[in-house]
């Protein structure tokens, strides 16, 4: 069936934690971590079967948005050439959550957790990102969603250029101080300046410099 070949990837990432849950399971600890703080370190812990439970909906929540949502986008029209690029996007968030979700799990078998992974699995995410944001049509459930850049599409293609180049910089940055044991928190502060910065500071800039919207 066409969307099976369509939807391989995702497929494939959904059934690999299923399976992983289900290999793993008898030898979780009681409790697996859920959240992190700023420096890397897991602060908060849920009972094993309720963040399984959590992860597992989270990973099919992504894959059943990011799937269908844009069908339903007013702009369904203009990026329906080229929603490809959403579903490779949804692969790519996919599959970096899996990732995230099995280490979780290796966690909660080994007990212990090494902050620095984050730095590589964020990395991961920006390269990807990074990469497919320039050729991402203007729609309204990802991207670089602000009023700004749904207002215009001048504002939207060049702040996903720009956004893009940037993205993939600050995740080969952030796998390289992965690599280095820099803490953590240097990766956040560099994560929440280019967020800012390309997310909201320079789309408005560029709208600003508009006298209208181009809708």
């Amino acid at each position: 069936m066409n969307w099976i070949r369509r939807d391989r990837w995702s497929l494939l990432f959904l059934a690999f934690a299923g399976a992983l849950t289900a290999l793993l399971w008898p030898r979780l600890g009681p409790e697996l971590p859920v959240h992190f703080n700023v420096h890397g370190v897991a602060d908060g812990f849920a009972p094993t079967p309720k963040a399984v439970t959590i992860w597992l909906t989270l990973l099919l929540a992504i894959y059943v948005l990011t799937t269908f949502l844009p069908r339903v986008d007013p702009f369904w029209r203009r990026i329906r050439d080229r929603y490809d690029v959403i579903l490779a996007l949804r692969d790519v968030l996919l599959g970096i959550f899996t990732v995230f979700y099995a280490l979780t799990l290796y966690a909660g078998v080994k007990r212990q957790w090494d902050p620095h992974w984050i730095l590589f699995v964020m990395g991961a995410l920006f390269i990807g990102l990074g990469y497919l944001l320039p050729r991402l049509p203007r729609n309204f459930f990802v991207g670089i969603r602000t009023p700004w850049t749904l207002a215009s599409e001048k504002v939207w293609r060049r702040s996903h250029q720009v956004g893009g180049v940037w993205m993939l910089a600050t995740g080969a940055v952030l796998v390289l101080m992965g690599f280095l044991r820099v803490p953590p928190i240097w990766g956040f502060a560099l994560l929440l300046a280019v967020v800012l910065g390309v997310g909201i500071v320079y789309p408005f800039v560029l709208y600003t410099r508009q006298r209208e919207p181009d809708l």
